[in-house]
């Protein structure tokens, strides 16, 4: 008995250290260009024992473990761009990251400016045009930047968003939006989250710049993307869509209510005939893949009439969306070889 204890006890400590532990510096990048500050969380592979601290944390959301500026571990690791929903933030995925960092990735969310946590503006969140523009810019930083570059295997390139960010990680593999369809979409279904903001804000599709709109953000470096409950469904190009090449994979939920898994998640899959791969989250509503609420969040919501962010579907827990997509998304990319079974 003693025995089998030990050798169990050996299986449990060596399937342990085969994961990494998750480090992460914060960065600011000022694109001059476009009068833009991106901030940045880069979380990567550490070999480090250090005790990890709490960061991340805001009044409603729960923060995320990580050893701040912790060194790097020996190799070249695949690089994940991550991409918030509108009014989300550089946290809103971090229980994702935390993830995939330790099997061996490097991943970087950012905030997209006009449309981040207290700088979410109407008359910018629409221009999503320079949400896919952010994550080009901010794979052109790293890659350029010794530090980074060293550690990064530019041949795996994936970005994965949530909502809007859908819409951003399926426009850098070359997705392209229509602004007509856009216009059609939202004088139907003014209500859905898609258009809402917009229309509260009193910035309707008329005063969008239709070339830049229209316009394809392809990234040639990104070779996959995740789209979770991914936004402006309806409004893409189709033609543009059938065209794509690259690895898809697409996330519904399907209690979602303000961006409708038929009316988005399940279009798209319909649509999108390359490599691509629909799989759904039973019982998720919408706000599900944001971080883990508090338990205080709720009467901090009320105040300001946002309590459907943290009211999750009754039976479905969100640390179990939580679950379930990591493991839709891993699985997803370890088919694409960018993480395996044995993470060292």
């Amino acid at each position: 008995m003693f025995r089998a204890i030990i050798l169990l006890l050996a299986v449990v400590f060596s399937a342990k250290s085969l994961a990494y532990t998750a480090g992460v510096m914060e960065k600011e990048y000022q694109d001059a260009n476009r009068t833009r500050t991106l901030q940045l969380y880069i979380w990567y592979p550490s070999d480090s024992n250090a005790p990890p601290t709490i960061l991340g944390e805001r009044p409603v959301f729960e923060g995320f473990k990580a050893v701040k500026d912790a060194p790097f571990a020996t190799g070249k690791f695949p690089l994940i761009v991550l991409s918030h929903g509108s009014g989300g933030n550089r946290s809103s995925l971090s229980w994702l990251a935390t993830r995939l960092v330790q099997q061996g990735t490097i991943v970087i969310a950012l905030n997209h400016p006009g449309s981040t946590t207290g700088n979410s503006i109407p008359s910018e969140n629409i221009k999503a045009w320079e949400r896919p523009r952010d994550v080009t810019f901010v794979i052109d930083k790293v890659l350029a930047t010794p530090e980074f570059a060293r550690i990064i295997d530019a041949g795996r390139i994936a970005v994965i968003g949530h909502s809007l960010g859908g819409y951003t990680a399926l426009a850098t593999v070359g997705a392209s939006l229509k602004l007509d369809a856009f216009k059609r979409y939202c004088s139907v279904f003014p209500l859905h989250a898609d258009c809402e903001f917009n229309r509260i804000g009193k910035v309707g599709p008329e005063s969008v710049d239709r070339n830049m709109f229209e316009g394809n953000y392809l990234d040639k470096r990104v070779s996959a993307a995740v789209a979770i409950t991914p936004a402006y469904a309806r409004s893409f190009d189709e033609q543009q869509l059938e065209q794509i090449s690259r690895s898809v994979l697409i996330i519904g939920a399907t209690a979602d209510q303000e961006i409708p898994n038929d009316l988005h998640a399940k279009y798209l899959a319909a649509r999108i005939h390359g490599k691509k791969v629909f799989t759904e989250i039973e019982g998720a509503g919408h706000y599900g893949f944001l971080p883990l609420c508090k338990p205080n969040a709720l009467s901090i919501l009320e105040e300001e009439g946002e309590m459907k962010i943290c009211l999750d579907p009754v039976d479905k827990k969100r640390n179990r969306v939580h679950q379930e997509t990591a493991r839709k998304v891993q699985g997803f990319l370890k088919q694409l070889g960018f993480i395996s079974e044995n993470k060292r």
